[in-house]
This record gives structure tokens, C-alpha cells and sequence, in this order.
């Protein structure tokens, strides 16, 4: 991990309160802090004080993250644990508020490549898509799976670019093709036939 000064990168170091500085997954809440999932669990860090404090112990069995950031909502932040729980952190007291079990649990070792979120909120639930082939509405109030959506095989969501429209839509790209699929009536929608760069699209990826 590195911070840009406006005129060079710098290292960050391990140190108090940051227990690792590699394959950091950022999540940033609305007062400011930005929370950090590494491998020995979550950090956030203060750039008033340019202080980091570790919040959450949750040790990886390798050199990625055991622990993903979800969303924040309503001055929680939300993670996934490989472990197939999702937890709900206060923002100001850093104290953990919820912990549900989520339908799936994962292995330690894959968890960049098998759980993706939206990023977006509707009504306090996001659409979660995991290991690219399932999505899963999520509660965040309540704690549990709304609906749970297989995809065909022929269709895979990967790389994190996709995003909700409504509670019953998402967005994602597929080939370079803009694609909305309806999740409870299973449908999809190619928007743009010709295939496109989804990095160019502000929002979108």
C-alpha cells in the first residue's frame, strides 16, 4: 500500500493499529474514515490524525483478505467473513452491532474472486453475486437473503462491474455488452450490442 503526497507514492509501513499493508480491499465512509480489509482483519484510518486503528481481528490463511467489505448503511459498515457470516460494525464506537449467517461460506483462500457487491443500496439491501454465477439480495436491516437468483452458465459477472438499477435489476457487462438482467423474472437485456470498454464508463466499473 502506498499514499500520494501530490507529488510522490510513499510506502505505508506496518505499524500500530495497521497489521498489513498488502492486497488492502478500501471501503470509505461518509464521515471520512477509510476502513481498510487486510490480512489480519479491519483497520481504518484517520486522516485528521493520520492515525491508523485495528477495529476487527480476523485472521486470513494467506497473504489476501479472509474479510470483505459490503457497504455501509445508516452508520454501520458492513463485511463478509469467508466463513459465511456477514457483520455490521458501528463507524463511530467501532464496535461490532450484527453478526447473520449468509447462505454461502467460502474457503479463506478465494474470497477477491467469489464475492462481488454492487456498491449501491435500495430500501437497505444490496445484491451480492458470488463466486460470479449466484446473486443474493441481502437484508442488511434484518440480516438474511431476500432472494437468491442462480444465473445461467452461460452468464458470469466478474470484476465487480455490475450495479443495481432496482431491487429486481442489476447492470453488468458481459463480453464489452452493457447487459441488465431482471432477476426475478430471470430475463436479460443486451443494452449495448457493440462491445465496449467498461472502464470508460464513469460509474460503471
Amino acid at each position: 500500500m502506498q499514499r500520494y503526497d501530490g507529488i510522490t507514492f510513499k510506502n505505508v509501513a506496518v505499524q500500530d493499529g495497521l497489521a498489513d499493508n498488502q492486497y488492502i480491499k478500501f471501503i470509505k465512509t461518509r464521515n471520512g474514515k477509510l476502513w481498510l480489509c487486510h490480512s489480519k482483519g479491519v483497520s481504518v484510518y484517520n486522516a485528521v490524525s493520520n492515525h491508523f486503528s485495528s477495529v476487527f481481528f480476523y485472521s486470513s490463511n494467506a497473504v489476501m483478505p479472509a474479510i470483505w467489505p459490503v457497504i455501509e448503511d445508516n452508520d454501520v459498515v458492513y463485511f463478509y467473513e469467508s466463513d459465511g457470516y456477514i457483520i455490521g460494525i458501528n463507524e463511530n464506537t467501532f464496535k461490532v452491532v450484527s453478526r447473520n449467517r449468509f447462505p454461502f461460506a467460502t474457503n479463506r483462500f478465494e474470497l477477491p474472486e467469489e464475492f462481488n457487491t454492487t456498491g449501491s443500496l435500495l430500501n437497505h439491501e444490496v445484491i451480492i453475486c458470488f463466486k460470479n454465477s449466484t446473486l443474493i439480495r441481502w437484508d442488511l436491516k434484518r440480516g438474511v437473503a431476500t432472494r437468491i437468483s442462480e444465473l445461467p452458465d452461460k452468464i458470469q459477472i466478474n470484476d465487480e462491474e455490475f450495479h443495481a438499477l432496482s431491487d429486481s435489476e442489476c447492470m453488468f457487462f458481459k463480453g464489452g455488452q452493457l447487459t441488465v438482467i431482471n432477476i426475478e423474472k430471470n430475463a436479460f437485456t443486451v443494452l449495448a450490442k457493440n462491445p465496449i470498454n467498461p472502464k470508460s464508463l464513469d460509474g460503471v466499473s
